[in-house]
């Protein structure tokens, strides 16, 4: 009988171990839980802004084939090309002309190697 009460005793702790080993899981569990939601509604913000960005880009590449350009973005374009050209030179790749930037002929409208662009 005395072995039976212990070998019960025994088999209580085991379980209240076990239980505390399960909510320590449980409470992880819920942790990670959270972690993953707040990573999936960055990563759907980032997405959000990525397509705003892709769309902003289209929208001046389409209007740059069209023949009209922001200047402000004309000026960003330019020097996104300059320092295309300085990684170039450093490379020692031939440095080519850099696209002058000219007054239209009025009416806003700015021109750049024989494409016309549209002033802000």
């Amino acid at each position: 009988m005395e072995r039976n009460s212990r070998s019960s005793t025994a088999q209580e702790e085991l379980i209240g171990r076990m239980l505390e080993e399960v909510q320590r899981v449980d409470v992880e569990r819920e942790a990670c839980q959270r972690q993953c939601h707040r990573a999936e509604r960055r990563l759907q913000e980032q997405q959000e802004e990525h397509q705003r960005v892709i769309s902003i880009y289209r929208t001046h590449l389409l209007s740059a084939a069209q023949g009209l350009m922001d200047e402000e973005v004309f000026l960003v374009l330019s020097g996104i090309w300059k320092l295309q050209q300085d990684l170039s030179c450093r490379e020692g790749v031939e440095e080519a002309e850099a696209p002058s930037f000219r007054g239209g002929s009025g009416g806003g409208r700015l021109a750049v190697e024989g494409t016309v662009f549209s002033e802000s």
